[in-house]
């Protein structure tokens, strides 16, 4: 209970900070989440577009010589997309370059011009070091035409292999160059795109290698995209912690900011002055408790005259600065110090709810109350407390439990019922010298019960 006392009293003096608080997040909390859901926030966006592309393929064939007809193949054929071919018997390479225009949003006309390339290099491979001993370029002719997205166009060539590496390795021979003799037809393909500024070069090659008395075709198929880099504007949608965050700050401080004020209105939180004064004590009984000692006042220290303290926590610096223990009488209530000639007492206050607070509780059985003298007194007697303070009750009964007052039949004599009773009677415990001589005196033949007198 003590601990509820201790939370309202603090919400109950922050009230007003928490109540400003709460406001202060829900505001907050309304601000991002109308920037979060009611504006859209834009930004910019560079992303690389495809403005058009230009798909190539290579198709070839050769016709058998005439005077091949020893040869298995038959003179006059025809052979297509041969990835060698004998240079005896096929010596001239015929073929077409199919050129597609895609992607693109208006016409362009393509340029196509064809040449054929024959050099000797010190290596076959394509690197940056190898050295061209000479090169011969002839063009083998060019065209143009318009297309638009999605059209086919197609450029024929013709190359007589044989022929061309005769020359080449005669040409060789006479500048005594060291080098391997490559041959290639290259097209050189030029777009110019009605919509748009500028052309686009790109240029698509056919290898042609020998190997002895045959030469291959290297036609693998490319395509070229050409891109720019375009500017757009999106919507930058709002992070989770702006989206969620908003929303719910709104709503746990208006909820916030709704309870405290109804419970600061209701007097939910309000704290009375007697809850104030115990809480202070309970928490300065628990902040100087190794200064506090259980025990019981000598009456010599009572009539000592006394200075009543307004706070635990001042009768504990009393004993602090005199250098004394605080006892805590418990059967008087009160917490005291003896310091001199004077008695320094604290009353503590009554707890407003009536319950025991277990931090102030005795713990230890040994200091329990002592009885008191009569309650003492009582316990010893076998007849409990009624008869304890009846002077009657132990000349009114015998050992058996009759009533020798109340049943005559007790006695033998009936004639001696006064006297026995008188006698009885006197026998009582008295405050004289002679009382132990008070029993009287009766016959061997009385049958009146042996009376065991109490102190």
């Amino acid at each position: 209970m003590i601990e509820g006392v201790r939370t309202r009293a603090v919400l109950d003096e922050y009230a007003t900070v928490l109540l400003v608080a709460a406001l202060a997040v829900a505001a907050v909390g309304g601000v991002v989440a109308y920037d979060a859901h009611a504006s859209t926030d834009e930004r910019q966006v560079e992303r690389t577009v495809e403005e058009f592309r230009v798909d190539g393929s290579f198709a070839h064939r050769a016709t058998v010589h005439e005077g091949a007809n020893t040869t298995t193949f038959e003179p006059g054929a025809t052979v297509h997309n041969r990835s060698v071919y004998f240079s005896r018997v096929m010596p001239t390479l015929r073929g077409r370059l199919s050129l597609r225009y895609a992607g693109a949003d208006a016409p362009a006309t393509v340029h196509v011009s064809r040449r054929l390339v024959v050099e000797s290099v010190s290596s076959e491979r394509e690197t940056e070091d190898r050295t061209v001993y000479w090169r011969d370029v002839r063009s083998l002719g060019s065209n143009a035409t318009t297309l638009v997205p999605g059209d086919r166009t197609t450029v024929p060539f013709a190359v007589n292999v044989s022929r061309t590496l005769a020359e080449a390795r005669n040409e060789s021979a006479r500048l005594g160059a060291p080098g391997s003799v490559q041959t290639r037809v290259v097209f050189d393909v030029t777009v110019d795109r009605e919509s748009a500024n500028g052309t686009e070069t790109l240029s698509f090659v056919l290898p042609v290698t020998t190997e002895g008395s045959v030469y291959r075709v290297d036609d693998d198929p490319r395509s070229v995209a050409f891109n720019h880099t375009a500017t757009t504007t999106v919507a930058d949608p709002p992070s989770a912690a702006r989206a969620v965050g908003g929303p719910l700050a709104l709503v746990l401080g208006l909820f916030g900011a709704l309870t405290v004020h109804v419970l600061r209105r209701s007097g939910a939180l309000a704290v009375d002055g007697a809850e104030l004064e115990y809480l202070a004590y309970h928490e300065d009984r628990a902040d100087y408790a190794d200064w506090i000692t259980d025990g019981r006042l000598p009456a010599a220290a009572l009539e000592r005259p006394s200075v009543v303290v307004d706070s635990l926590a001042g009768l504990a610096d009393v004993a602090i600065d005199a250098g004394e223990r605080v006892v805590h009488d418990r059967d008087r209530d009160e917490y005291a110090v003896v310091h001199g000639d004077l008695l320094y007492v604290y009353e503590p206050p009554v707890d407003p709810y009536g319950e025991t607070d277990d931090a102030l509780a005795r713990t230890n059985p040994s200091d329990a109350a002592a009885p008191t003298a009569e309650a003492a007194d009582a316990e010893d007697l076998p007849f409990g407390d009624a008869d304890a303070h009846d002077p009657d009750a132990v000349l009114d009964q015998t050992d058996d439990g009759r009533d020798l007052l109340d049943d005559p039949a007790s006695f033998d004599d009936p004639g001696d019922d006064a006297g026995t009773v008188a006698n009885t009677v006197d026998a009582r415990p008295s405050d004289d010298a002679d009382a132990s001589e008070a029993t009287g005196s009766r016959s061997d033949d009385d049958p009146t019960p042996n009376l065991d007198v109490q102190d």
